[in-house]
């Protein structure tokens, strides 16, 4: 996982790739298993915030439209905890995105239709009411640092409304983070 070592960088943190909520053989995106994973990362999140231990909660998944992010958001407790919340999009240029994706249809990890896709849904995060952080030309250190410490270098805007980070999977990736208690 391209940025794992976020986790590291904050105090007290836990992380959930939503792929893991996810991980399945054979994947099928139904409408039923649509609504099992959403589910699944709910309920851990919400776990992990409800949790004492963690001051730094983080999913990292593509989340490719907005909707998604409300749901998430609208589900977890985060009154309740007390926390704080910052939505981050990471995104990348067309070339850098489909280098990813291409390493990743090499290692047998994406189909085909993995690079269209992606490059259909990447604007759409430029439209999201959320963080944008450029991954073009950051390594994967880098861009937990720019997530941990977010300055105007890493920023194509800011919306953060908290002082936790995000991270994400894929140069497309979207991401929620909140902090617990």
């Amino acid at each position: 996982m391209r940025f794992h070592g976020l986790a590291r960088k904050l105090p007290a943190s836990v992380m959930l790739d939503g792929d893991w909520c996810w991980c399945a053989d054979p994947f099928q995106a139904t409408p039923e298993t649509k609504l099992m994973v959403l589910d699944n990362i709910c309920h851990l999140l919400g776990n992990f915030l409800r949790c004492g231990a963690y001051e730094n909660v983080i999913l990292c998944w593509a989340m490719h439209e907005r909707a998604i992010i409300d749901e998430i958001l609208g589900r977890l407790p985060i009154e309740g905890c007390g926390a704080e919340v910052r939505v981050v999009s990471l995104v990348a240029s067309d070339d850098e995105l489909r280098r990813h994706i291409e390493g990743d249809i090499r290692a047998g990890l994406r189909d085909e239709a993995a690079v269209a896709r992606s490059f259909s849904y990447l604007p759409r995060y430029r439209d999201f009411d959320t963080e944008l952080i450029d991954t073009t030309d950051l390594r994967p250190h880098e861009s937990s640092r720019a997530l941990s410490h977010p300055t105007d270098e890493h920023l194509a805007c800011n919306q953060s409304n908290a002082e936790v980070n995000a991270e994400g999977t894929a140069s497309s990736s979207s991401t929620v983070t909140s902090a617990g208690p």
